[in-house]
């Protein structure tokens, strides 16, 4: 008799529903500098953009992928684990593309 073969597929919709409910929160974040930057007299907006475009991205993945399976196993979370730093290492990145200082003109001369 044969034995079951084992289901190797991660469930993709539910990583993404996750990764979009976390990237909600992850917008969020990025309003924390913003009294600082008032307080110093630096620009503020590219804190409060960063803000709404991955507090967005997160709601739009969130609906997009509505009615996910709500139980999330380990592969899914090892998914989930990993977009969600390499998003937020993207995300934390935009406040200085949006300043477009010095420090990109050549960032590899350290």
């Amino acid at each position: 008799m044969r034995e079951p073969r084992r289901r190797l597929a991660v469930d993709v919709k539910a990583a993404v529903n996750l990764v979009g409910m976390m990237g909600k929160y992850l917008g969020l974040a990025a309003l924390f500098p913003v009294p600082f930057a008032v307080g110093y007299g630096e620009p503020f907006w590219p804190f409060l953009a960063t803000g709404a475009i991955v507090s967005g991205l997160g709601f739009a993945l969130e609906r997009l992928t509505a009615g996910a399976a709500q139980r999330v196993g380990v592969r899914e979370g090892f998914l989930v684990v990993s977009v969600t730093w390499l998003m937020a290492a993207a995300f934390a990145a935009l406040p200085y593309l949006f300043i477009g200082g010095e420090q990109l003109s050549s960032p590899l001369d350290a």
